[in-house]
């Protein structure tokens, strides 16, 4: 499935996050990426310090965007 829209969001499945610690974040590209578009990575959490679960969600954005190569 390819994304026509590059504004609509697309979810990475828990199950693609191989590290998830303070400082260091990997996951597995979802398949419905656009070869040739540039896309840009957010981060959002509910998590903060030791654990700590916060009321509204955290985003934190990439300034650099992300292309899809073949």
């Amino acid at each position: 499935m390819a994304v026509a829209d590059p504004a609509v969001r697309i979810k990475v499945p828990a199950s693609y996050i191989t590290c998830n610690r303070p400082g260091q974040l990997e996951f597995f590209v979802p398949d419905e990426l656009t070869v040739g578009q540039s896309y840009r990575l957010e981060l959002v959490s509910q998590f903060s310090c030791g654990d700590y679960q916060v009321k509204e969600p955290r985003v934190c954005a990439s300034p650099i965007e992300l292309l899809v190569v073949a």
